[in-house]
């Protein structure tokens, strides 16, 4: 940007020093009008400083999105990975409810709730760590688990 500053001091210059020597030796309409700015008649979409000014700014952009990309990939990832886990409620015959709810929790505190269809599958994705996972069929069915690492696990929570 300095650069295309100082050229265009260099310009104005030379336009006006051109501009001078014109009016001394008197060409009037011969004098030489190559550009707007020493009176030509054609006309542009644009000043070149701007073209230059717009492609750098341009450029300048994609630097930072590139380092910003950079810096993101170098830091350490601080989200958990998490893991899916396929929970089962089995319950007795004689007590057969449509559906069943199911709670995840985490040190007291609820991390997943919801309900599921009796005779189902749910899969919950969560990361690593201790759970309790509970249900309630008349009285609180719990079932304690440690999920780990692995990409797929099982728990079952058997309700008598």
């Amino acid at each position: 940007m300095l650069a295309s500053r100082t050229q265009k001091g260099y310009y104005a210059n030379t336009r006006d020093r051109k501009r001078d020597l014109e009016e001394k030796l008197g060409l009037g309409d011969l004098a030489i009008a190559p550009t707007p700015g020493m009176g030509g008649v054609r006309g542009r979409l644009a000043r070149v400083t701007t073209f230059q000014a717009f492609i750098l700014i341009a450029i300048l952009l994609a630097d930072l999105a590139g380092l910003g990309t950079c810096i993101a990939r170098a830091l350490p990832n601080t989200t958990q990975p998490r893991v899916a886990v396929a929970i089962q409620v089995i319950v007795p015959r004689d007590h057969r409810p449509t559906t069943v709810p199911l709670v995840a929790s985490q040190g007291g505190h609820v991390v997943q709730a919801g309900t599921m269809p009796l005779d189902s599958t749910t899969v919950l994705k969560l990361p690593p760590g201790r759970y309790e996972f509970s249900s309630w069929m008349d009285r609180l069915c719990m079932q304690a688990m440690e999920i780990t690492t692995a990409p797929l696990q099982s728990a079952t929570i058997r309700c008598p």
